[in-house]
């Protein structure tokens, strides 16, 4: 029950399917990923978003209120969990860096996350109502965990934490996405009060959701090998995942944010790590995203 859909509640209530020729065929990708959800959605402004979906004749009305839904057992009970999307913005490049390391099955690690939990922290311990809509999206065990782990790995006293902290890394893919659209949410509703009117009664749809959802869902398997040097020519040569770096790079004017949060192809495109450390790095992710 891990599987997410784009659900519209239109005159009729359907599950909307993104194109999925808009990736490279060989990624091979299934449209239920939540990580494939959002590398799509974030490359788009909302407006265009709706007006190709109302074009298309997915939805009757350009105003047709859209989730990202997924189910969740709870005392016997199915449930639908209602995410919103994440459109192109402020913060969706962040969005879209770390979608993409996830898409190539490789674990998030700090070094992907430390930009975006930084811009959280800040807010969620200096802004009440961003931390009330925070808090209202993610459990607050889940922020806790986050920041003390970043502690931990920042402090240089980290060996001598207790020992059931050695393995434990708390910076998943649907954590780190909550991160991002709290920060949207805020900048969209700025209150509180704003924000919970904007989910009010929203689960009502519940009932109408459930019976669209497949009742098993069968996701493929990437099967990665390890990546040789004969390879990193192609990756070098390939179209760089955030496309106004080539342009910053050839023009030496890094932003802190693309050296934070650049991803690891870009990192070697750029010449920010070497050969050595891009196959040293992806191959021990990998690992990790399997466990």
């Amino acid at each position: 029950m891990n599987d997410y859909y784009i659900v519209a509640l239109d005159t009729k209530p359907r599950i909307v399917y993104l194109d999925e020729n808009k990736l490279d065929e060989k990624d091979n990708l299934k449209l239920t990923n939540l990580a494939y959800i959002d590398y799509i959605t974030s490359q788009y402004d909302e407006e265009t978003f709706r007006n190709y979906l109302f074009k298309n004749n997915i939805i009757s009305y350009k105003d047709t209120p859209i989730f990202i839904v997924h189910t969740h057992m709870y005392k016997g009970k199915i449930r639908i969990i209602f995410n919103n999307l994440i459109f192109k913005g402020k913060y969706s490049n962040l969005l879209l860096n770390l979608s993409l390391t996830t898409l190539r099955e490789r674990a998030l690690s700090l070094k992907d996350c430390a930009y975006l939990i930084d811009i959280f922290e800040k807010n969620y311990y200096y802004n009440n109502d961003f931390k009330e809509i925070a808090n209202y999206l993610i459990n607050e065990k889940s922020i806790e965990k986050i920041i003390k782990y970043r502690e931990r790995k920042n402090s240089s006293n980290a060996s001598n934490y207790d020992e059931k902290y050695k393995n434990e890394n708390p910076l998943k893919y649907r954590l780190m996405r909550d991160l991002v659209s709290s920060l949207n949410e805020y900048s969209k509703y700025q209150d509180i009060d704003s924000f919970l009117l904007s989910v009010y009664k929203r689960d009502d749809y519940s009932d109408l959701i459930i019976p669209l959802i497949p009742e098993k869902s069968l996701v493929d398997k990437i099967e990665r090998q390890n990546v040789s040097y004969d390879d990193l020519e192609d990756i070098k040569n390939a179209p760089w995942d955030n496309k106004d770096a080539e342009e910053m790079i050839k023009n030496e004017r890094y932003t802190e944010e693309f050296i934070r949060t650049a991803t690891l192809e870009d990192q070697l495109r750029a010449g920010l790590i070497s050969d050595y450390d891009y196959i040293y790095t992806r191959r021990d992710s990998e690992q990790k995203f399997k466990r």
